[in-house]
């Protein structure tokens, strides 16, 4: 028999080359594997002093929120409304100031105001939100309750959070002061302050994903 060369032509040779350099150039899309923070919840002793000042270091958190692309919120207890005029809500500009039934959240209330949210592009997941696919092209959803992070002071507040899917941080209800020694063992985490930017164990808004500083998801079980 006889073996008969095809030739082919430089210019296919020239074309896959360029093809390849053309997706080469526009970069590999890799599974995304970590676990965003995609809402931070802020309660009123977290974010504001008995004086009603902003706490140290939640200007700054609420800044890295905005630029993570995380979700905000604040709760506004029944007996303690935020004043109008109070510079948090402007911070809080656009994020909903969610008000309760009572002095403390319940459940319920937290599982309401994330299925209140939405995120307009979440990121591309390998799992859920599609398999493989680029971050921002996943159909826009309301916040994953593991992924939504509580910043809270009382015992009530951490409960809620858990109870609702959600993680929780606990701080002091003062600044400077000590943490309810019944949060310990109860909340994901316990920080003597939130910090600000200079500040080696300021908590960031990194630190509150998985793979973060703190590993806050998946949920653990636990008695409360």
């Amino acid at each position: 028999s006889m073996l008969t060369l095809i030739s082919v032509p430089l210019t296919f040779h020239t074309m896959v080359a360029s093809e390849l350099r053309r997706h080469r150039d526009a970069g590999v899309w890799m599974l995304r594997n970590i676990d965003s923070c995609e809402a931070l919840i802020l309660t009123r002793d977290a974010a504001l002093e008995s004086s009603g000042n902003i706490r140290k270091g939640v200007a700054r958190l609420i800044a890295e929120a905005k630029e993570e692309g995380a979700l905000l919120a604040l709760l506004e207890p029944a007996d303690r409304p935020v004043d109008g005029a109070s510079p948090l809500r402007l911070l809080l500009e656009g994020a909903p100031c969610w008000p309760l039934q009572a002095s403390e959240p319940q459940v319920a209330e937290l599982s309401a105001l994330r299925l209140g949210l939405c995120i307009e592009s979440a990121e591309g997941f390998g799992g859920s939100d599609g398999f493989g696919q680029a971050p921002g092209i996943a159909y826009a959803r309301e916040p994953l309750a593991t992924r939504c992070v509580v910043l809270a002071t009382s015992l009530q507040e951490t409960a809620a959070a858990l109870g609702a899917g959600m993680r929780a941080v606990a701080i002091p209800c003062e600044e400077g002061g000590w943490i309810d020694e019944a949060l310990e063992g109860v909340a994901d985490a316990c920080l003597d302050t939130i910090g600000e930017d200079n500040d080696m164990l300021a908590l960031r808004v990194c630190d509150l994903s998985t793979p973060g500083a703190y590993w806050l998801n998946p949920p653990l079980p636990r008695d409360i």
